[in-house]
């Protein structure tokens, strides 16, 4: 089919005040060569967004769609938003300055944008299914799962299955017992399960154990040896790990019958390392060495081999437990009415594939589709994008698709593939790139970086073409070095590429956290007081951006989540407005946790331990002397107890205070609607004040309002007061992601903290890479083989850890050693993609955190090498904190409040919290 060129028109790629970009000619098919299936590959700060939307409107102008027949996929909600205003913005202007039958076209497109769709691939699954639910199979009025009630719905489907196979003695629970296994140590691994229900078979062929019997005979016979040698062992065995396996070895034993392949096996899984020092033993280094070959002969010969048969063997019947259990989370879900994310995308490909009249007729509803963040679709998304494009509604493979000329355009990078996590896999990239070539389609790429400074650009091509291999294979795609594309904008003090050195006095994970947030927050808290100027183009100038550094001009960025909250509290103390993304900000207001600790108490009237840790705790600040003082006259820790006459007059005071509030307490929760109960007690105990008084109390205040939203919703699922306690205290225990947000809207700008996964697409003129510490490696747990026309899953199971010391392997699938070298192969190759969107942030400065000593720790230490000849983050002195942030509160929530501090928070230990409550609080009457 010929190429339709569009008309020359007033939609240009090309950003204002710019001279066309090396990359022009590549820029021009995207807006011309309408009728090509196009995938663009956009490298970090190429403006693929407003290419994508420059495709949209010649779309329209060129009358190939109409409105409500295009139809934009992004990635997540938020740049959902901004492509729906920024698409409005463009559409309107080039209708503007269009003429003839284009501005007509444009002209009618503008008065109807509100039907063209522009929303995440799961909002757009939704919409199919219902137009279409009858077919679909779908309940006509079903919502779509939050992710926390569909984890509740999981947890239910699996404590039912447990139920049931206790209740009817199950097959497979005698066969559990049979291999030693219990129902309750599997439930990690059916949640990891149950979230690929896309992967078609998981394969569990049976292993057989072998003739066990000359194992026991060899074991017995070397327990035997190991009985004749431990009373010989001394009292003192230094740093010797062996003559204690002997003995442990020899105790198990006696307790079991080695004739059960279970208790067999127990005794085997004890054979690991060995732990010898030889010159410990009683008879000295030959002794301790012919003990230890002993030990390595019977292991790797015998008992190592056996015990990974033995895991082997029990796959199957793991497998089999885990599918029974997934039955029972389907069916809930269905009863729920209510569809997951997975959901939403399996129903719509499944509509799509085996229902040829139906995607006739959305073919025809959707002429066009574009998708954005293409390198972060799933399997099951991509299949829903080749079976609305097919040129042919009967084909039900969709690696056979091949899309109407000109209906698909994908943007993506794959350099930024970075959520194999979340399925996201680069081999599924790789699938539907060849799927476009192979039906005439192009593969354009946009090279020019109008982002970053010309020396950040240079830098990074430096490092990652020696990464990224020169031709794409199955786990990498191939160096493609960026072009600098920004143009002027070069001058500024916030420039360039610098270090900030941990001093190797900071030995431990908490010293170099804490060294490296008070260094950064105060580099930034300098950098806005002093006026440092950050280098803007002219276009920037002409937006009124001024040319000091203001907070949003700064992002931190760290690995993982787990010490983001540090870097907010100091913030927090310097009175730098900020916004922390991906973190868990619920474990950072310790009101939340008081509230717990009170409605536990609440609900349990009787259990004095949770009486006396309300008491005791912050909340009403009794002292040790004074609850000793109430048990000795007999007193009973239950706030429907009566006070003893005996008791002193000013502990019964204090009592009778306590007991008639958690009296009222309970009334309300009898009385009220749980969650007005529950926000009743938190402004009687004044907690919403109390988060207020603190430091960055605006942050802290939206977190709780946040926390209340979160038990609002709960609350459809769970009718108890235990269970919203106890879901609130899971969601602080578990470190729950969850943003926080202020109770009022920062006045300007703010610094963006954030983790690596989330922080793709976005961008800062100054990025900080930093939390130099827990970089681990971990063992792989999983692996989805997606090449071949089955996708199947391999999955290896652990039970609970124990303390410090890591998790039993209890199953894994045959050959699973093959399968963890091609998951590592994929997960080696997707950490430089993580590196490769890390360093390219930033538009005019990058700080990345370095360690003197313990560089094997840090998340950025593959940098260091390339530090030579940068700059390096100075420390700019001791920085003044700023007063806190007022928050305008209710006047009677105030009130309440502040009696509620001043009579409870004023024993010793509690003198910092009457203090905060002292600081300035504006009372006004319009609530939050």
């Amino acid at each position: 089919m010929a190429k339709k060129k569009a008309t020359k028109s007033t939609t240009d790629t090309t950003p204002p005040h710019r001279a066309p970009p090396p990359d022009e000619a590549e820029r021009r098919r995207i807006v011309d060569e309408l009728d090509t299936t196009m995938l663009v590959e956009a490298a970090a700060g190429t403006g693929k967004t407003t290419s994508m939307i420059a495709r949209m409107v010649a779309l329209l102008r060129e009358g190939q769609c109409q409105i409500d027949t295009l139809a934009a996929v992004t990635f997540t909600r938020k740049s959902a938003a901004e492509m729906r205003a920024r698409f409005q913005v463009e559409l309107e202007r080039c209708a503007r300055e269009e003429t003839g039958i284009a501005k007509q076209r444009l002209v009618d497109s503008v008065a109807r944008v509100e039907r063209c769709f522009i929303g995440t691939i799961h909002s757009f699954c939704a919409r199919l299914l219902r137009e279409r639910p009858i077919e679909a199979g779908v309940d006509l009025t079903f919502e779509e799962l939050e992710p926390e009630v569909d984890a509740r719905l999981m947890n239910e489907a699996w404590d039912e299955y447990v139920a049931e196979l206790f209740a009817s003695e199950g097959e497979a629970l005698g066969d559990l017992v049979d291999l030693g296994l219990e129902i309750e140590h599997l439930r990690s691994a059916f949640a990891s399960y149950a979230t690929y229900p896309d992967v078609d078979e998981w394969p569990a062929p049976e292993v057989e154990l072998g003739h066990l019997q000359p194992v026991v005979d060899r074991l017995r016979e070397y327990i035997s040896h190991m009985e004749s040698l431990v009373p010989t062992f001394p009292d003192e065995r230094g740093n010797d790990r062996l003559m204690n396996r002997y003995e442990f070895i020899v105790r198990r034993s006696r307790q079991t019958d080695l004739d059960r392949p279970a208790e067999l096996l127990k005794v085997l899984e004890n054979f690991g390392s060995h732990g010898a020092v030889l010159k410990q033993w009683p008879e000295g280094t030959a002794q301790g060495r012919q003990e230890r070959d002993r030990w390595d002969d019977f292991a790797t010969g015998c008992a190592q081999p056996l015990v990974e048969r033995w895991r082997e063997n029990r796959y199957a019947t793991v497998i089999r437990c885990l599918s029974e259990a997934k039955t029972r989370y389907d069916r809930l879900r269905n009863l729920s009415g209510g569809l997951n994310y997975q959901d939403l995308l399996m129903r719509a490909a499944d509509l799509l594939r085996d229902k040829p009249t139906i995607r006739d007729y959305f073919r025809r509803r959707f002429t066009h589709l574009c998708v954005d963040e293409f390198q972060d679709t799933d399997p099951v998304q991509a299949q829903v994008m080749m079976y609305l494009t097919a040129d042919d509604n009967g084909e039900t493979n969709w690696r056979e698709c091949r899309p109407v000329p000109g209906s698909l355009f994908v943007v993506g990078d794959p350099k930024q593939s970075i959520y194999r996590f979340r399925r996201a896999d680069i081999v599924t990239y790789n699938q539907v790139k060849t799927i476009i070539e192979r039906s005439g389609g192009a593969v354009v790429a946009l090279t020019a970086n109008f982002r970053t400074l010309g020396e950040l650009v240079d830098w990074g091509n430096d490092i990652f073409d020696q990464e990224f291999p020169a031709t794409a294979d199955r786990y990498s795609p191939a160096r493609r070095r960026m072009l600098i594309g920004r143009q002027g904008g070069s001058d500024g003090d916030l420039a360039g590429i610098s270090a900030l050195v941990i001093p190797k006095e900071c030995s431990n994970a908490e010293t170099v956290v804490e060294y490296e947030a008070d260094h950064v927050t105060r580099f930034i808290r300098h950098a806005i007081d002093s006026k440092l100027t950050v280098p803007r183009t002219q276009q920037e100038l002409d937006r009124g951006i001024p040319r000091e550094a203001q907070p949003g001009d700064f992002m931190i960025v760290a690995r993982n989540k787990w010490n983001l909250a540090r870097y907010a509290q100091k913030l927090q103390t310097l009175g730098v407005p900020h916004q922390v993304t991906g973190g868990s900000a619920l474990g950072q207001v310790p009101e939340l946790s008081l509230l717990v600790k009170c409605l536990s108490a609440l609900v349990e009237p009787d259990n004095p331990v949770a009486i006396v840790a309300v008491l005791r705790g912050e909340l009403f600040g009794f002292s040790d002397e004074v609850l000793y003082a109430y048990r000795e006259a007999h007193g009973k820790f239950s706030f429907r107890a009566t006070i003893p006459d005996k008791a002193p007059k000013e502990v019964s005071q204090l009592f009778a205070d306590a007991y008639g509030r958690l009296r009222r307490y309970a009334t309300w929760l009898n009385r009220l609607p749980p969650l007005s109960a529950i926000e009743r007690i938190a402004g009687d105990l004044g907690l919403t004040v109390r988060a207020a008084a603190a430091h960055g109390g605006n942050t802290q205040v939206g977190i709780v309002a946040k926390a209340f939203e979160m038990l609002r919703a709960a609350q459809v699922e769970l009718h108890s007061i235990a269970d919203l306690a106890q879901y609130l205290q899971d969601l602080i225990d578990q470190d729950v992601e969850f943003d926080g947000l202020p109770a009022r809207p920062h006045e300007g700008s703010a610094v963006r903290i954030m983790n690596l996964h989330k922080v793709k697409g976005l961008e800062a003129p100054v990025v900080i890479l930093a939390d130099a510490t827990g970089k681990k490696s971990h063992g792989v747990r999983l692996h989805v083989d997606r090449t071949g026309t089955t996708t199947k899953g391999y999955i290896v199971v652990y039970g609970p850890k124990r303390g410090r010391r890591s998790p039993p392997l209890l199953a894994r699938p045959a050959n699973w050693d093959d399968f963890a070298t091609e998951e590592n192969r994929f997960r080696e190759a997707e950490e430089k993609r993580l590196l490769y969107v890390a360093a390219t942030r930033a538009g005019t400065q990058l700080t990345i955190v370095n360690r003197e000593a313990g560089g094997n720790k840090n998340h950025w230490q593959f940098f260091a090498p390339h530090m030579d000849g940068h700059g390096v983050c100075e420390d700019p002195g001791p920085q003044a904190p700023l007063t806190g942030e007022t928050v305008h509160l209710d006047e009677s929530a105030v009130i309440t409040a502040s009696e509620t501090i001043a009579s409870r928070w004023q024993s010793a230990h509690e003198q910092s919290y009457a203090t905060a409550a002292a600081k300035e609080i504006s009372v006004t009457p319009s609530g939050l």
